[in-house]
C-alpha cells in the first residue's frame, strides 16, 4: 500500500502491483495533466507584444538627456572616497554614522560637479544645444 496524502477530507491509499502498473498510472497522469488545464489557470493565450515604434527616418538618434544621465550616474569615485574617509573617521572617533553619511553626501555632490564640469562636458553641451539653452 502506498499512502499518497490527504485529499478530500481523508487519506487516500492505493496498491500498486508491479512496475507496469506504476508506469501506466504515471504516464496516464502525465498525459492527462498535460492536456487538461487547471481551473483558474486556464486562460486564453495572450496576444503577441506589439513591435516598438520606429521613427520616420529609420534611425533613432540618442537622446541627449539619456546620454547625460548615463554619464552623470557613472561618476562614483568621490562618493566612494567620502564613504571610506567618513567610515574611518566614524570608526576612530566612535561618533556614529553621521560623519559617514555626511561624507557620502559630500562625495556624491562632488561627483555630480566633477561630471558636469569635466567628465561629461560633451554631453552637457549636446543637452544644452538640444534644449536651446545655448
Amino acid at each position: 500500500m502506498l499512502r499518497t496524502g490527504k485529499e478530500h477530507g481523508g487519506p487516500i491509499t492505493r496498491s500498486l502491483s508491479g512496475a507496469t502498473a506504476a508506469a501506466t498510472s504515471q504516464s496516464s497522469a502525465t498525459s492527462s495533466a498535460a492536456t487538461k488545464p487547471c481551473g483558474a489557470l486556464a486562460t486564453s493565450p495572450s496576444p503577441p507584444p506589439s513591435p516598438p515604434l520606429s521613427s520616420s527616418s529609420g534611425t533613432n538618434p540618442a537622446d541627449p538627456s539619456e546620454e547625460l544621465s548615463k554619464c552623470l550616474l557613472s561618476q562614483y569615485k568621490y562618493c566612494v572616497a567620502g564613504l571610506a574617509a567618513g567610515g574611518a573617521y566614524s570608526y576612530r572617533t566612535r561618533t556614529g554614522v553621521v560623519p559617514l553619511f555626511a561624507a557620502g553626501v559630500a562625495g556624491s555632490l562632488a561627483d555630480i560637479m566633477w561630471g558636469l564640469m569635466v567628465d561629461c562636458k560633451d554631453e552637457v553641451e549636446a543637452y544644452k544645444k538640444d534644449r536651446g539653452m545655448d
